[in-house]
């Protein structure tokens, strides 16, 4: 499971930052927030901190979607996971935060890190 993943609404166009937060019990909770497009840039190119990333682009507002890990009884069969609960945080008052100074550190892309870009998908580094 990826620490943090970029989605985006097809409908609306809508960007979002989704970052792992906490597992407990066999739940998984995944901290939700609204960004930007030019918020990403700057924190992929180590010009923004994860925290301001995470709490400047939205106003401080995210959800807390927790997850229920259904573990298939087969090998075959795919896991979906279930959504319980979603709950509006004021993502700044969150345990679990990364400090001040955590940076972008290109190293942990690893080979399947993808980018995208104005004519598609791409592979690698922008």
């Amino acid at each position: 499971m990826p620490i943090l993943s970029e989605l985006r609404c097809t409908e609306t166009g809508a960007t979002y930052l989704e970052k792992w937060h906490s597992r407990k019990e066999g739940r998984t909770c995944m901290l939700l927030v609204p960004s930007t497009p030019m918020a990403i840039a700057q924190y992929l190119s180590g010009g923004t901190s994860l925290l301001k990333l995470l709490t400047e682009p939205n106003d401080d507002a995210g959800f807390l979607v927790e997850l229920q890990s259904n573990r298939p009884r087969y090998r075959t069969t795919r896991f979906i996971p279930r959504i319980t609960r979603i709950t509006n945080v004021v993502v700044s008052q969150l345990d679990n935060l990364p400090d001040a100074d955590v940076m972008h550190d290109e190293t942990l892309r690893g080979a399947n890190f993808y980018t995208y870009q104005s004519e598609g998908l791409a592979k690698g580094d922008s």
